[in-house]
């Protein structure tokens, strides 16, 4: 291969993850940036509802960022902490929500859905099917 043709090689390799990195990074969808009050949480067992928890407006939110880091405040308190939230970065890859937490902790995989136009997000967490209905705060 000539010296011309490797530097346009280069030249569109690089072009290419430029635009795979513009393309990643604003795939964070205005609809989920903003903060959302869990309202129910549903076990999955042997892929059967198992039994759910109800939430209070507040007791349990999850705030999405628009630069890709969440803040999530719950209703325990963190067994390393006096805390009872977790913050890191989240990515959205078409329907799924994936969020790294900043302690290096256990990621968390959802498939999410936006129903009510938009007012409610349901989180289906891929490690144990289990469902999570929020509310728009």
């Amino acid at each position: 291969m000539t010296q011309q043709k490797c530097t346009f090689v280069a030249v569109l390799v690089c072009s290419c993850l430029v635009a795979g990195a513009a393309i990643a990074s604003s795939e964070i969808l205005s609809e989920l940036v903003g903060t959302w009050n869990y309202s129910s949480l549903t076990a999955i067992k042997n892929g059967k509802p198992f039994g759910t928890a109800h939430f209070q407006p507040g007791q349990w939110t999850l705030k999405l960022n628009a630069d890709g880091t969440y803040l999530m405040k719950g209703p325990m308190k963190a067994s390393s902490s006096d805390s009872s939230g977790a913050s890191g970065k989240y990515e959205v890859r078409k329907h799924d929500l994936n969020m790294r937490p900043d302690n290096g902790g256990h990621g968390l995989k959802y498939e999410f859905k936006l129903k009510q136009d938009g007012k409610v997000l349901v989180l289906t967490s891929k490690d144990d099917g289990s469902i999570i209905s929020a509310n728009r705060e």
